[in-house]
């Protein structure tokens, strides 16, 4: 299959998926490291090692080898929120693969979302990619006190990703997620938003005095939900490395959160935190994140 014949299937199967009437399922939208956590989230065009799943899966075609990576996230200091999230991407012959898995735990709620990807890179210019997922919700209804829910629900969806290297500073990237998703059995189903986002990143390498390079990424996300809304957001990072080892500072910020973090890389160990302010949900506290990763494979 040629080149031109898988881009304008990829472009179809998001078209398609816009025009599906009902969809269900609460993936989170967030997972892998702390590094896109204290970017806010954005770092599609130029994510290229295990974090691509949860971001951008077409980024998996650019991982240099394989890695691990396991966080912890303190969610919203106010209400005790714990989410865990594993992945690891393995380069194969005919395309690189990733695998991972998040769990979201309450006192009254949990899920676990298992995330199957693979990516391949068409030429010098262009990567594409896909996620599918998969949803298990266990919920306790005599603490819900609600006849809407199911006590266990199943359900899946799909993330489309692709990569485009304008130059060799300059990347635009493009994912559409919960494209295609299944209906996890409420009796009044619940909306969940589809999400595309378009994004651009650029890296400044001037190799100044301070920082020996800068990340500098942009998005814009559209959310089909039943308003129908934009949110841009912008993130930097900025990077000082001393012989092996790389000292990074992070920060993003969109119209609902801003991020802070940073983090620390050396003998092949990424060390990294991220904090999380909610604009509109001041009363519920904050988030953090630490996670470590390792890419000696």
């Amino acid at each position: 299959m040629t080149f031109k014949r898988l881009f304008i299937f990829f472009i179809l199967v998001i078209i398609y998926g816009l025009f599906i009437e009902d969809i269900y399922a609460s993936f989170i939208q967030t997972g892998g490291s702390a590094r896109p956590g204290a970017l806010n989230g954005a770092g599609l065009a130029m994510v290229n090692d295990s974090d691509a799943i949860f971001i951008n899966p077409a980024g998996l075609s650019r991982a240099r080898g394989m890695d691990i990576a396991v966080a912890r996230s303190f969610l919203f200091d106010e209400l005790g929120i714990v989410k865990n999230s594993f992945s690891t991407v393995i380069p194969l012959a005919f395309l690189n693969f990733g695998f991972g898995w998040l769990n979201f735990d309450a006192d009254i709620y949990s899920e676990n979302s298992f995330f199957i990807s693979g990516a391949k890179k068409i030429n010098r210019i262009w990567d594409i990619g896909f996620t599918y997922k998969l949803l298990w919700q266990k919920i306790d209804l005599e603490e819900m006190a609600t006849e809407n829910l199911k006590s266990s629900m199943i359900g899946h969806g799909l993330d489309l990703g692709m990569i485009c290297r304008i130059n060799k500073d300059l990347l635009l990237g493009l994912c559409g997620k919960n494209i295609l998703t299944s209906d996890l059995g409420r009796k009044d189903a619940e909306y969940v938003e589809r999400i595309i986002t378009f994004g651009l990143g650029y890296q400044y390498n001037k190799r100044k005095i301070v920082f020996n390079y800068i990340n500098f990424l942009g998005e814009l996300s559209y959310y089909e939900d039943q308003q129908n809304y934009f949110n841009p957001k912008v993130a930097m990072e900025a990077a000082c490395v001393w012989k092996r080892i790389s000292l990074l500072l992070r920060t993003g910020i969109d119209l609902y959160n801003i991020t802070l973090g940073g983090g620390i890389n050396f003998l092949k160990i990424d060390i990294d935190y991220a904090y999380q302010y909610k604009f509109n949900m001041e009363d519920i506290g904050h988030s953090h994140t630490i996670s470590l990763k390792y890419r000696g494979f």
